[in-house]
C-alpha cells in the first residue's frame, strides 16, 4: 500500500469514527501509533470519547492509553458532557485530583452557564468591534500599523488531557486545585504527566508553582526518579529546559543516585545530554552502587555520539569503578573501538 493510500484510508476512518467506535474496530484491528494518527484527524463526541477509553482501560496501561489519546479532538456540547468526560478521565486516567473540579461544576451549575453566557456576549462584543474596525479600513483606509488590535476572545479551552475550562481565570484557580489535590498524591505518573501538560502549554507560572509546593520532589517506584529525573529519564528536553528554570536541581540524585544527566545517557538521549552539561552538570558524578561516571555508563551502553561528546567536554577517560574497571572495560564495538583510538586503558 502507498503512503498516499494509506493516508487517504486514514482519512477516512477519522472520517467515519464513530462506526469504527462502535464496533470495537479501531481497538482490536489497529496498531496504537495508527490510531494516534487517525485521532488527530478525527472530530469525537464526548461519549465516543468515553467509550474509546473504556475499549481500550483492560488492554493496555494507563499511560499507553493516556499517550493515545491525548490529542484526540473531542467535542463538548453542554455542561453536563463536561462533567461525565471529567468522570471517564478521572476513572480510566488515575486522575483523582479531578475530583475537586468536578464537584465544583455538580455543585455550582449556574456559574459554569453564566460563565458560558459571559463568553458569549464578549465573543458579540469583539464580532461588532471587527465590524466596526472593517468600516473605518474600507471608508478611510488607514495604515495597517494604525488599526487597534482586536481583542482576543476568552472562548473555552481544552487543555492536552481533555479537562475543559471556561476563562483564564477559571483555569489558574482549577490548575491551582490540582496541584493542591497533587500536593498529597503518590500518583506519579498523573503528576508527571500534568507537568508535562502545564509545560507544553507554555504556563511556566503554574509550573513554577507546582515545583514550590513541591511535586517536582514526588518518586516514581522502580528507582526513585523525581519528575526532572525522569523528564531526562525520557528525553523530554522541553520539560527538562522548563524544570530547570523553576530551579530544579541538576544534580539530583534517585534512590541509587544516578543523577539526571546519567539517567539521560543511559538511553541515548543526546540533546538532553548537551544540555544539561550547557547548564553545568558534573560530567563526572558517580552512582553509589558501583561509582560509575557518566562516561562509564555510556560505554557500557554503546551510545558511541554521547561518548564522543562527554570525551570533547574532557570525561576522564580512564576513570575507575567500585570495581576498578575503566570505561575501555566495559565497552564493547565501536566504542571500544573509538576509546582505543584516544589512548583509552
Amino acid at each position: 500500500m502507498s503512503g498516499d493510500e494509506l493516508v487517504q484510508n486514514y482519512d477516512y476512518i477519522a472520517a467515519n469514527i464513530k462506526d469504527y467506535i462502535e464496533d470495537d474496530k479501531l481497538v482490536s484491528i489497529f496498531e496504537l501509533d495508527d490510531v494516534k494518527i487517525i485521532l488527530e484527524g478525527a472530530n469525537l463526541a464526548s461519549n465516543d470519547f468515553i467509550t474509546l477509553m473504556d475499549q481500550y482501560s483492560s488492554r493496555i496501561t494507563t499511560q499507553e492509553l493516556y499517550k493515545t489519546l491525548r490529542n484526540a479532538n473531542v467535542s463538548i456540547e453542554d455542561d453536563q458532557e463536561v462533567i461525565s468526560t471529567l468522570v471517564a478521565l478521572k476513572k480510566y486516567m488515575k486522575l483523582g485530583a479531578l475530583d475537586g473540579i468536578i464537584n465544583y461544576l455538580n455543585q455550582k451549575p449556574k456559574e459554569v452557564a453564566d460563565s458560558s453566557k459571559r463568553i458569549s456576549e464578549l465573543e458579540n462584543s469583539i464580532s461588532r468591534i471587527q465590524t466596526e474596525l472593517n468600516d473605518i479600513r474600507n471608508h478611510s483606509q488607514p495604515k495597517e500599523d494604525e488599526l487597534p488590535p482586536a481583542p482576543k476572545p476568552q472562548t473555552a479551552r481544552k487543555n492536552v488531557s481533555g479537562i475543559v475550562v471556561m476563562t483564564e481565570e477559571n483555569e489558574r484557580e482549577n490548575i491551582i486545585n490540582i496541584i493542591a489535590g497533587y500536593k498529597n498524591s503518590n500518583d506519579f505518573e498523573s503528576i508527571y504527566n500534568f507537568m508535562n501538560d502545564l509545560s507544553e502549554n507554555g504556563n511556566q507560572e503554574m509550573l513554577k508553582k507546582a515545583c514550590e509546593k513541591g511535586l517536582n520532589e514526588k518518586k516514581e517506584k522502580e528507582n526513585g526518579n523525581n519528575v526532572f529525573i525522569e523528564a531526562c529519564d525520557r528525553g523530554n528536553l522541553q520539560l527538562v529546559r522548563n524544570l530547570f528554570a523553576c530551579g530544579c536541581n541538576k544534580e539530583s540524585k534517585n534512590n541509587i543516585g544516578q543523577t539526571p544527566l546519567i539517567r539521560a545517557l543511559r538511553l541515548g538521549h543526546l540533546d538532553v545530554v548537551k544540555y544539561l552539561v550547557s547548564v553545568g552538570a558534573n560530567i563526572e558524578a558517580k552512582d553509589n552502587a558501583f561509582r560509575c561516571t557518566p562516561l562509564v555508563y555510556a560505554s557500557y551502553k554503546g551510545h558511541l555520539d554521547v561518548v564522543k561528546y562527554l570525551i570533547s567536554c574532557g570525561a576522564d577517560k580512564n576513570v575507575k569503578t567500585r570495581n576498578g574497571h575503566t570505561p575501555l572495560k566495559n565497552a564493547k564495538g565501536a566504542v571500544r573501538n573509538y576509546l582505543i583510538s584516544i589512548g583509552a586503558k
